[in-house]
């Protein structure tokens, strides 16, 4: 080893040498959050969530990706269709080829209500039969349907389709914490 080499690997060892004689900060071991904790850190930083994503709507529990808001009352805004149920589904699923989503009879409509909003007050639901596509030229049927309660947050029925093959609903909820909104939507029988 030439004395360069020497001198330099000295230089090393009195660096490294000065370096622990310094002290480096000890390293702490991170403390585990408790449960608590982190629930209310995730609770604090949930961001509130819009209308149209409080409710869920599956058949057989497929989503329905048609779900359209008829107005709400939601953390200080409000909003109402400029057009009526019957007008938002005619102008989506009156013209020859539109078909709404599909379910057999017997099929199982669900609602699952998002749980940061909290319990519901009410829930309900208005279903109209589409006398207007069938050309029938009566008026619409509207019948209030009974939902059964699954839990807090899910809400569900069974779709009998009766004398008509296309049936309207609108869902009416309202959350303890004052949020209300109306929601509608289509099925249509499968096939002929």
């Amino acid at each position: 080893m030439s004395g360069f080499q020497r001198s330099a690997a000295a230089l090393a060892v009195l660096f490294c040498l000065l370096l622990a004689s310094c002290g480096a900060p000890a390293v702490k071991e991170p403390v585990p959050a408790s449960p608590s904790d982190i629930s209310s850190r995730v609770e604090e930083k949930a961001p509130p969530i819009s209308a149209d994503e409080a409710v869920k709507v599956l058949v057989d529990g497929e989503p329905v990706s048609e779900v359209f808001l008829l107005k709400y009352d939601w953390n200080g805004e409000s909003f109402e269709s400029e057009d009526s149920l019957n007008k938002i589904m005619m102008a989506h699923y009156a013209l020859e080829g539109s078909l709404a989503p599909a379910a057999g009879d017997g099929s199982e409509i669900t609602f699952e209500l998002a749980a940061s909003e909290g319990i519901p007050s009410s829930v309900s639901l208005t279903q109209s039969g589409n006398t207007v596509r069938a050309n029938t030229g009566l008026p619409y049927d509207n019948t209030e349907i009974e939902l059964t309660a699954r839990d807090d947050f899910t809400y569900s029925f069974t779709l009998q389709y009766r004398k008509l093959r296309m049936y309207y609903y609108q869902l009416d909820c309202r959350w303890e914490n004052g949020n209300t909104a109306s929601y509608v939507f289509a099925v249509e029988k499968y096939g002929k």
